[in-house]
């Protein structure tokens, strides 16, 4: 599910791994989060950035499962 929200440059699909890794270093968590949460959606090298981006802030489950939480009752509204 992309929003218009979401921090993700136009070439969204079309980029290197190493340019998602660069480019996700200064995305919210919660859109990583996202992107993780619903690979069919996206760009298989993105999701694979977002995972080793989030893998890399080595935030608590429990901040996830909080990001998590929120995102499902902002979808249940």
């Amino acid at each position: 599910m992309h929003s218009s929200l979401h921090p993700i440059p136009a070439t969204f699909g079309h980029m290197s791994s190493e340019e998602y890794a660069h480019h996700f270093e200064n995305v919210p968590a919660r859109v990583l989060l996202e992107l993780v949460d619903d690979p069919a959606d996206n760009d298989p090298v993105a999701v694979q950035a977002a995972r080793a981006e989030l893998l890399k802030r080595d935030l608590p489950e429990a901040e996830l499962a909080a990001l998590r939480a929120e995102r499902s009752a902002k979808e249940a509204r």
